[in-house]
């Protein structure tokens, strides 16, 4: 029996809010599958709590790479990407956010040509806790934890934007 602990929201698009939280969720699974095309029409901010087994990021990439713990991946609409979870360590720990109004607020520059996402180190975890926090907001209040969460939301797009960058597509 596979077990599986997920907690998190949907909220309903408010007209006219950039960026808008669609979607916050904070989850752990005890067995690790294959995920072979993961596509949003929106901006995704995709965590990785633990060994995250392998992925790869675009339409025809052939190129899996390791996903450690603690690694934030942005990606911007209409990216597909695959995980490949079949080999990670359980229990296996992710969290993410799918928001609108990314343009809005100066993401797209942090997607540096060639590459079609980004990637973050958050050593300490900070972005974790408030992926978490979001995720735990919307299960907890619904609809009207929406701003607590949106402003969870606004404060990883400060820490993403504030990064320094290391090297190709990472900060």
């Amino acid at each position: 029996m596979t077990r599986q602990s997920t907690y998190g929201y949907f909220w309903r698009p408010i007209p006219g809010v950039a960026p808008a939280l669609m979607d916050a969720v904070y989850r752990r699974q005890e067995k690790g599958h294959l995920c072979p095309r993961i596509f949003q029409s929106h901006w995704v901010i995709d965590y990785s709590i633990t060994d995250y087994g392998r992925y790869t990021v675009g339409p025809r990439s052939k190129q899996w790479r390791e996903r450690p713990p603690r690694v934030v991946h942005l990606y911007p609409p209409n990216t597909p990407y695959a995980e490949d979870l079949r080999h990670a360590r359980t229990p296996i720990g992710d969290a993410y956010v799918v928001f609108s109004g990314g343009d809005a607020v100066g993401l797209r520059p942090l997607i540096r040509r060639p590459h079609r996402f980004a990637r973050f180190l958050d050593p300490n975890g900070r972005i974790e806790a408030l992926l978490q926090r979001a995720a735990w907001i919307g299960q907890t209040e619904g609809e009207t934890g929406f701003w607590k969460a949106q402003a969870a939301l606004c404060d990883i797009i400060a820490a993403l934007l504030h990064s320094q960058h290391v090297s190709d597509e990472t900060y």
